[in-house]
């Protein structure tokens, strides 16, 4: 017990030092507090020394595995006030999830400072993500008269690297790729200054003792300039193709406008048709080519700053190669200091796609893009600060206000989730086998990695594991139990056996409904599942993806689904969009659909139609599927959209950009232990009397199905990130007063399985559930 009268207050550049007047007659207090989400590497143990101080607080701040320990004595009053400032004035990019408060003994602190992290425990604290450049630093870099004008690594507590930095936590500079460099005094200055923008900023450099850049030719000769972005900016005007290091990882680019190198680039990337991102110098620059709502914009500006997907305005000026038929266009704004001094030369905008082989990773390591790029680039702009984490741009796209995440990672990702019931064991959940994640359960947290990617190359399944391994060696976590998909095949569930632990497998649309259900807590009631995607095996050895899903509380019963059809050769179906065609015409016309002139039919040579028919009545090397993925196909190839696929989703996306919401007709359906929707298929309307149609009858037919159970729906699946369908579904449902339930922060698509596998798993230990 201690009692204050004044405090005595000297001050020195780097600490306040308070002092205990001889006169005392008020009563002190202290308290130790536990805060645990979002509150290592956004600048809160400075914010909480600054406000400790401005209070007249003692005591001390410290990262620990959990996320801040503070300690503070002084008046009831002060400190009652403190925790009030804690929660309503905290960092912009801060959260607190959790405070506990326990009351402590006075210690008599002479001062309050920031301590060494403590690294012992159970870590569960969030990994920052990675930040866009703040406003103050842009100005600073901008600034002549500034020592960081112009320099392409400013950062600050507000912005800049984390994750993509971080080796081991705490997030302290000494864990991370920035620890190789030794802060000049001026530098160390700003660090340990509390009244600094840069108080304990990790990555903290300038240009006399941070990472420095260099370019290179394709040859990897070093080329000698003092100004090599300017360079850089004049090759890409030439019409060269590079690669530029970015926050986690390298970016190829050239100009947008120019169709002859894009065409290059896309010969030489082998990848020719799926669309291309585009960086745009601003936000004007962007709606001048875009159409933007208020949500738009704020992705676009926002401290994340996503590639945000959006309508091409009719006048859209740049190359009709970046996205040909589309009518959208993923865009963005510069959010590394890199690129602002880029667009410093350049008044074009350039594509600015992730480096890597197909299906491959993105390349974080020059040495690894000389060996998979050779031929691709003729020029590397490199800096030597490590990436330890590689991470994609984040990919959102919005219907309405709402959000649609298509890929979670830079600005986003590593996600920790709370869930209510505590997890008796460690549990990892090793997700599906496209847009892989991996979740780690423990406590009350699920921690989701940033998106892995497809798992379909050697490369990319040796990321997942690497990543496994990192995250796991990051929380110091040793599972327990492990979870997988069902589907024996995926390389993911290929290395769960590998591991060696206790095992849980979960069938591909009970996690995504799972998923859904703990993201909109909702798991303590009982709601229907609409679950719509690609492919998954089902419970019966079959495809499943347009399922219809009933959740108990004990169990998930499937109810209803797309009447089954045929993906004539198997696998391959995902490719070729006219298979799942044919077998709709196989199933109406017979062997007449061999006679038949259409825009499917007329794709195939008159031996193929032979050979896929015999495959068709033989039921040889094909197998049935509810998939909506591959109606989408089916339709999108019956239209004359497309017949083989050039890039995964080009069906949805294409059929979106056709809808024309002033046609409100629909198909007839026919609903009874399943939904049959081939009655697009005896129709002979135009492509956009065809697309409007068939989705305004899918949506219609959601609703019939969801009037039939009378409960909140949750909807998910890849099929969802099509933003014309959840607009509609939205309608339908809010007509007949259902609560419809989209996700929210995770994707729809196959990224959320890892999160819907670890609620599983939870739910199994903790609730008795099948």
């Amino acid at each position: 017990m201690g009692y204050l009268q004044k405090l005595e207050i000297s001050e020195c550049p780097r600490h306040i030092f308070l002092r205990y007047s001889d006169e005392a007659n008020t009563l002190l207090i202290a308290k130790k507090l536990i805060l645990t989400g979002m509150v290592q590497g956004v600048g809160f143990r400075p914010f909480v020394y600054s406000l400790a101080v401005s209070l007249n607080l003692l005591g001390y701040v410290k990262n620990n595995p959990e996320g801040i320990e503070i300690f503070i004595e002084g008046t009831s009053q002060n400190i009652n006030s403190f925790i009030k400032k804690l929660k309503t004035d905290l960092p912009s990019l801060a959260k607190i999830e959790q405070i506990k408060i326990q009351k402590q003994k006075i210690q008599e602190y002479k001062e309050f400072s920031i301590l060494n992290s403590e690294e012992n425990g159970q870590k569960s604290v969030l990994l920052p993500p990675d930040i866009a450049i703040c406003d103050n630093c842009k100005k600073e870099l901008l600034d002549q008269k500034n020592r960081r004008y112009m320099y392409p690594l400013i950062n600050c507590t507000n912005c800049g690297p984390r994750y993509t930095i971080i080796k081991a936590l705490p997030y302290d500079r000494k864990n991370t790729s920035m620890s190789i460099f030794k802060m000049c005094s001026d530098c160390q200055d700003e660090y340990t200054d509390y009244t600094n923008r840069r108080f304990h900023a990790e990555p903290i450099s300038c240009p006399n003792c941070g990472p420095s850049l260099n370019i290179m030719e394709q040859n990897k000769n070093i080329i000698k300039t003092d100004e090599p972005i300017k360079l850089v900016a004049q090759m890409i005007k030439e019409g060269k193709i590079g690669a530029i290091k970015g926050l986690g990882g390298f970016h190829l680019v050239c100009d947008a406008s120019n169709k002859k190198t894009i065409n290059k680039l896309r010969i030489r990337k082998n990848r020719p048709k799926k669309p291309f991102a585009v960086m745009f110098k601003t936000l004007e620059n962007i709606k001048s080519q875009c159409k933007l709502n208020k949500k738009e914009v704020d992705l676009l500006e926002g401290k994340n700053a996503p590639i945000v997907l959006l309508k091409k305005q009719k006048n859209f000026s740049l190359a009709q190669n970046l996205s040909f038929e589309s009518a959208f266009l993923g865009a963005f704004l510069p959010y590394t200091p890199l690129q602002i001094v880029l667009f410093k030369h350049l008044n074009i905008p350039i594509v600015a796609t992730s480096a890597n082989i197909s299906d491959e990773p993105i390349i974080t390591e020059k040495e690894e893009l000389f060996s998979k790029l050779d031929g691709i680039i003729d020029f590397v702009l490199d800096f030597d600060r490590e990436i330890v984490n590689g991470c994609d741009d984040s990919v959102v796209r919005t219907f309405g206000q709402k959000e649609i995440f298509i890929r979670i990672a830079r600005g986003y990702a590593p996600k920790n989730s709370r869930i209510k019931i505590k997890f008796r064991e460690n549990v990892l959940a090793l997700g599906a086998g496209q847009k892989s994640t991996i979740s780690l359960g423990f406590g009350n947290s699920i921690i989701t990695s940033a998106h892995i990617g497809d798992l379909f190359s050697i490369e990319s399944v040796e990321k997942y594991k690497n990543t496994t391994q990192n995250l796991c060696k990051l929380y110091d976590f040793k599972p327990s139990l492990i979870i997988c998909d069902k589907n024996g095949n995926y390389e993911s569930s290929k290395y769960a056996k590998e591991l060696g632990s206790p095992l849980l497998e979960l069938q591909h649309h009970k996690a995504h409904f799972l998923a859904g259900l703990f993201e909109n807590n909702m798991l303590e009631s009982e709601a229907l599942g609409i679950i719509f995607d690609g492919t998954g095996i089902g419970d019966d050895g079959t495809v499943w993806g347009g399922e219809f899903l009933l959740y108990n509380k004990k169990e998930i019963i499937r109810v209803n689904h797309i009447k089954e059809f045929w993906m004539l050769g198997g696998e391959i179906s995902a490719l070729e969009p006219r298979r799942s065609a044919l077998s709709f015409l196989f199933d109406i016309h017979g062997e007449k659909a061999l006679e038949l002139k259409n825009s499917t039919t007329e794709s195939f040579t008159t031996q193929e139609l032979q050979i896929l028919y015999k495959m068709y009545t033989n039921t040889a090397n094909s197998i049935k599927t509810s998939s909506v993925g591959r109606l989408f196909d089916a339709v999108a190839s019956f239209c004359g959209l497309t017949q083989k696929s050039a890039y995964e989703g080009e069906s949805g996306l294409l059929m979106e950009s056709l809808y024309d919401k002033t046609i409100k007709n629909r198909y007839d359906i026919k609903i009874d232990n399943t939904l049959d929707m081939s009655a697009i298929f005896h129709s002979n309307d135009s492509q956009k009397e065809s697309v409007s149609k068939f989705l305004n009858t899918l949506s219609f037919a959601i609703g019939e199905i969801a009037s039939a159970y009378n409960l909140p729906v949750i909807l998910s699946g890849g099929v969802f990130q099509n933003a014309v369908l959840c607009n509609l579904v939205s309608k339908e449902l809010k007509s007949r007063a259902i609560k419809a339930y989209f996700h929210k922060n995770l994707s729809p698509n196959d990224s959320n399985i890892s999160v819907g596998q670890a609620v599983y798993a939870n739910l199994v230990q903790n609730c008795d559930f099948i």
